[in-house]
């Protein structure tokens, strides 16, 4: 959400940092430390450690690409690519100065005819995947490209401001949010994707909860389900980068 350096969070971002950074190794980092390597967690770490300035081998992400040119795997062996692994893969490589074009160049085959992606193995929901894709290709300079999503994303936003493949969905609504803000930090956000992302914020901040679960199921496992916390995290992200860092510009100004 564009929050590392943020004053407040600091300290604990970076205590958290070295925790992960400790438990990584040139197999990857999985689940826990008695885990496998995972391909997806593999890359959002390398991504949020290069985002923060520390450099590691793209040798570790490239164990999880198999022989089809730019797809990456989740766990080794694997039949099936990731479309969320590969996003991530790319969102790592680029951080990390190295060459992402294969993997972007697969995800741009992969885009629907609507513009947006759908079909990951382990999440129901289409925003899930095209907001992850969409923070990738604005990491790489394809900001342009990532804004061709935004018309049929806008298409879907609720009347009262939240979005929700079912039904109205905290989960659903933080991933566009957090769409709409990479492409607001990338320069690219019209002033109606800047008025959806204002009904987004006050939809979210009107129906945040902290002590009640959202219900939405969109993950997939073995059948459908929620891991509380990293919806969690993605929510309360969402909803930081759409309170705090506004509050902190206008304070400064």
């Amino acid at each position: 959400a564009g929050m590392f350096d943020h004053p407040q969070l600091q300290p604990l971002v970076h205590k958290q940092l070295a925790l992960v950074e400790s438990s990584l190794r040139n197999t990857g980092i999985g689940m826990s430390d008695w885990f496998v390597g995972d391909g997806d967690i593999t890359g959002t770490t390398l991504a949020m450690l290069a985002a923060t300035g520390r450099y590691y081998d793209p040798a570790i992400i490239q164990r999880f690409a198999p022989n089809r040119p730019g797809a990456y795997n989740t766990y080794i062996g694997e039949l099936q690519y990731s479309l969320s692994a590969t996003a991530h893969a790319a969102h790592a490589l680029t951080l990390l100065g190295e060459n992402a074009a294969a993997p972007i160049q697969f995800l741009l085959e992969q885009c629907t005819p609507e513009g947006v992606w759908n079909g990951d193995k382990w999440h129901t929901s289409w925003l899930y995947l095209t907001g992850h894709i969409v923070e990738a290709l604005c990491q790489a300079g394809m900001e342009r490209k990532a804004l061709d999503t935004l018309p049929v994303v806008l298409d879907n936003q609720r009347a009262d401001g939240s979005w929700g493949v079912r039904s109205a969905s905290m989960e659903e609504t933080a991933y566009a949010t957090q769409m709409l803000c990479a492409l607001d930090r990338a320069g690219v956000l019209p002033e109606h994707g800047r008025q959806a992302l204002d009904a987004a914020t006050n939809w979210m901040i009107q129906h945040y909860r902290p002590l009640v679960a959202d219900r939405s199921q969109v993950w997939i496992g073995k059948e459908l389900y929620q891991p509380i916390r990293v919806v969690r995290a993605f929510t309360l992200s969402a909803l930081l980068s759409v309170v705090m860092v506004p509050l902190e510009l206008e304070m400064a100004a």
